[in-house]
């Protein structure tokens, strides 16, 4: 019985990983996939492996693109 609860909630997360993903909530889809990470491991299919490289891909885009921006007025003169 615990594997099947445990099944439903990997499929809940990773269905909500999506809706987050469509939803560009970065963060949010990367809590989502922790459990799944946290349970299966290595064991990741390929689509659950692309939705994690999904979700870091674009948390880490955003932070260098504030990055980019906040190094860009601090050495413009101008500011």
């Amino acid at each position: 019985m615990n594997n099947i609860a445990n099944h439903g909630q990997i499929e809940e997360s990773i269905f909500m990983a999506r809706v987050s993903e469509q939803a560009e909530r970065f963060n949010d889809m990367v809590e989502f996939l922790k459990p799944v990470v946290a349970e299966k491991g290595p064991e990741l299919s390929i689509d659950e492996r692309n939705l994690l490289q999904v979700a870091f891909k674009n948390l880490i885009a955003s932070k260098r693109t504030a990055w980019r921006t906040v190094t860009a007025i601090d050495t413009n003169p101008k500011y």
